[in-house]
């Protein structure tokens, strides 16, 4: 099954429970390719039970899942509870290795972007892995070892809280404000997320890096099917000189390959310092899709409603 851990109820839920926003989860029946089942999205509603239907939270991705070929009996079944007349709109983010998803709905006539991602092709060999790092790269994570920072998996809630304050730090330092919203925000989201132990557990990984005893780093990673997400991570600027963040990616790294995933994703970047980061890892540009459409009927609506309220 080419399913994504984004489209599961117990994600979803974890994830919006976080949120504590007007979300909700969406069902998506799904019949062909393989046996009867459901998928999941995020709906948010409107006046009139007008509804707006998000597959993939933020930049995750989201799949029905299939096995052997995907039917295009299947896509337009989908489609049509997506396109149905209470639906606004709706936006698919299509992993960049889920061909037939993509190719299936190009041919259904929905529009689409690209979302460039760098991507790092594993093997069951880390040391293999290891090598295609750049010199530099390779270095940092030596000394890191060396200087004395260690990776573990975060324990708990009070992990959890240290990390997020490692990220409300670094917006501090970034912004020259502390965003304490943000900080909570986070904090509430992850900790819903590594509290779902029965569903998630081994799924949803918060490394951090401790540094004589302080925790100065972290990072969080989604095993998705075959593909470990490097979702997030921050590092407090006042110790970089230990090198914590190769340390958490490379033990991440690690730990896909243990795993058996084919691909390491580190996501966009959208600045070239951060391209650079992400390319010294060995990876290589792949692309996502980003599918939308908006009901022809609703967009005509509104847009009379806008023409007559001047």
């Amino acid at each position: 099954m080419n399913e994504t851990l984004f489209s599961s109820r117990a994600f979803i839920e974890a994830w919006l429970r976080g949120r504590r926003g007007s979300e909700r989860v969406f069902t998506i029946p799904v019949r062909g390719s393989g046996a009867p089942r459901e998928f999941y999205a995020v709906q948010k509603m409107g006046r009139l039970g007008l509804r707006s239907i998000l597959l993939g939270l933020g930049n995750l991705c989201a799949s029905p899942g299939w096995d052997g070929e995907l039917d295009r009996s299947t896509l337009r079944g989908i489609l049509r509870v997506l396109r149905s007349p209470k639906s606004i709109e709706f936006q698919w983010n299509v992993r960049f290795d889920h061909v037939s998803l993509a190719t299936g709905l190009i041919a259904e006539k929905v529009e689409f972007t690209r979302d460039p991602v760098h991507v790092l092709e594993l093997v069951p060999s880390y040391g293999e892995v290891f090598a295609k790092y750049s010199a530099t790269t390779r270095n940092q994570v030596r000394q890191a070892g060396k200087r004395g920072v260690e990776v573990r998996e975060a324990v708990g809630t009070d992990d959890v809280r240290r990390y997020c304050a490692v990220c409300g730090k670094l917006e501090s330092q970034k912004q020259g404000r502390n965003n304490q919203f943000a900080h909570q925000a986070s904090f509430m989201t992850l900790n819903h997320l590594f509290n779902e132990q029965t569903t998630l557990d081994g799924l949803v990984r918060l490394l951090v890096a401790e540094y004589q005893g302080e925790v100065v780093a972290g990072g969080v990673f989604f095993k998705d099917g075959c593909t470990v997400l490097y979702r997030h991570g921050a590092a407090d600027r006042d110790f970089s000189h230990v090198y914590p963040t190769s340390a958490v990616l490379d033990a991440a790294i690690r730990w896909a390959c243990e795993t058996g995933a084919s691909f390491f994703n580190l996501g966009g970047s959208g600045i070239e310092s951060l391209a650079r980061f992400k390319s010294a890892w060995g990876t290589g540009l792949r692309e996502n899709w980003i599918f939308s459409w908006s009901n022809p009927m609703w967009s005509n609506v509104f847009r009379l409603k806008r023409a007559l309220g001047r």
